[in-house]
């Protein structure tokens, strides 16, 4: 009876201590596991915060080193060089004299003349006077201090034409004799007979007279 109950009493002491360390063993890997759950929350964390290596950095916008050139070539803030304008020659009006004009020359080709001296001035009078009798004497010139145009059209078929100076200008040291040639409309009454126009005037003696048509 007695080992009976001893051997009970060893049988309860055995239960008893392996109902106690079952809930031990259980917080054992309840807290295992926790601390696994915990190792792989900082792991995850860990990844997320590591810089990503793919990214390239943003690259600050690059200002320019120099500025643009404008249009001329010139940067702006440079200096331009002064630009040297060329002085404007001014025109003068220069009063002529005319000493003849006429439709009647006895010159069938058209020229333009400078008259310098008295011999180039008696051909000239000659040409414009020739159909006239008698042909008057060429007027008295002091070529010292002028000197003589003469503009001849040539011969027409008709009346209704004309040659005259209408300007005579100053530029600088030219002198400068501008004329007009009239031509007749084609509705305008003419006389039918042969033409020849012609014009002869003074103008102050220069070394350069320039003859221009209008």
């Amino acid at each position: 009876m007695q080992y009976g109950r001893f051997a009970i009493l060893v049988l309860g002491v055995v239960m008893v201590a392996s109902g106690c360390a079952a809930p031990q063993q259980q917080e054992e890997l309840g807290a295992g596991t926790g601390a696994e759950d915990a190792g792989e929350e900082r792991i995850a964390q860990s990844e997320a915060e590591e810089p990503e290596l793919d990214r390239e950095p943003e690259r600050a916008e690059e200002e320019p080193d120099s500025e643009e050139p404008d249009r001329d070539g010139e940067r702006p803030g440079e200096e331009r060089p002064a630009e040297t304008e060329e002085p404007d020659v001014e025109e003068t009006g220069v009063a002529y004299e005319v000493i003849a004009e006429g439709t009647q020359a006895a010159k069938e080709e058209a020229e333009r003349v400078i008259v310098r001296d008295r011999e180039e001035l008696e051909r000239v009078w000659s040409q414009a006077m020739g159909s006239r009798t008698p042909v008057p004497e060429a007027p008295e010139i002091d070529f010292a201090e002028r000197t003589v145009v003469a503009l001849f059209m040539g011969r027409r078929s008709t009346g209704g034409y004309a040659i005259r100076v209408s300007e005579v200008v100053r530029e600088g040291e030219q002198l400068r004799v501008r004329y007009r040639e009239r031509e007749p409309g084609p509705d305008e009454m003419v006389t039918q007979a042969l033409t020849s126009p012609y014009q002869i005037v003074s103008v102050p003696k220069t070394e350069e007279i320039e003859l221009k048509r209008e």
